[in-house]
């Protein structure tokens, strides 16, 4: 058998992708929609800028918290995916083979 073909291939990482969309609709229904819905209203009724302002004074600090916590937990799926945690060793006590040292010395 040829030496070439017999090497393993390593392995790639699974393709993993931020599901963009669902940071969009947070986005959209928490920060574009309603101030968009305030400009209207402000142009219909003819209180130019007030409601605006107001709509933009709650809706911003809003968008940001559920935005950033879509991102997060799209990156924690990510990397749960990618880094999956290995489990700690139950006993991580040092032995020393000659044994020189204290018995109960740890790392």
């Amino acid at each position: 058998m040829d030496q070439q073909h017999t090497h393993a291939t390593p392995l790639s990482p699974p393709q993993v992708r931020i599901d963009w969309r669902r940071l969009v609709k947070w986005l959209l229904a928490t920060l574009i929609v309603p101030v968009l819905l305030a400009i209207l209203f402000d142009l219909l009724i003819a209180t130019l800028p007030i409601l605006t302002l107001i709509t933009s004074l709650i809706c911003i600090p809003v968008a940001t918290i559920f935005v950033s916590r879509a991102i997060l937990s799209e990156m924690d799926r990510v990397l749960t995916v990618l880094a999956p945690e290995v489990p700690e060793l139950e006993n991580d006590t040092v032995e020393n083979p000659n044994g020189a040292g204290s018995a109960g010395a740890r790392a």
